[in-house]
């Protein structure tokens, strides 16, 4: 009888270490880019004027805007509605996953996980020349200030991918 509980033991750890490996976390970060760009002289950008396909509220899309010209801001590029050097579409919104990690005796293996992407296209070839892509879950019944902070966590990770740096 012992024996048998020691196999249940070691089988249900190996199943609960092999799930909790396996779950990307909400750091994770995808990129890509033009390696012929050079992103030393781009000074200036602005949003285009589509959503990119982007499905959540609009103050979500607020608080990512705010986020990503705050930063951009802080790496020496401005917003100018007149000849940017690139646009930036936004993409995102929620998609349902599913998941064996454990979550409460009540939840549900169905989630909605939110994901953000941001595509910088060329002004003047309009050529995607950047983009990366993140998780940021934002609930609906999370007080405002931690959404914002959570979103802008999210922008903080993608945009410390751009400008990529000479030697990635």
């Amino acid at each position: 009888m012992n024996n048998l509980r020691a196999l249940l033991i070691i089988f249900f750890l190996f199943i609960f270490l092999g799930c909790a490996l396996t779950d990307k976390g909400p750091t994770d970060v995808v990129y890509d880019y033009d390696i012929n760009t050079d992103f030393s002289s781009l000074k200036s950008y602005e949003w285009h004027t589509t959503t990119g396909g982007i499905n959540t509220n609009k103050l979500v899309i607020v608080r990512v805007k705010n986020a990503v010209e705050e930063k951009l801001q802080t790496k020496g590029l401005e917003l100018s509605p007149r000849n940017p050097d690139f646009f930036i579409i936004m993409y995102g919104g929620t998609r349902m996953q599913y998941t064996t990690k454990w979550r409460g005796w009540d939840a549900d293996l169905w989630f909605g996980e939110g994901r953000i992407k941001l595509a910088f296209f060329d002004a003047r070839s309009n050529e995607v020349i950047w983009w990366a892509e993140t998780r940021a879950d934002v609930y609906h019944n999370m007080p405002p200030e931690e959404k914002t902070t959570l979103v802008a966590d999210a922008v903080t990770r993608m945009l410390e991918k751009f400008p990529p740096k000479s030697e990635e």
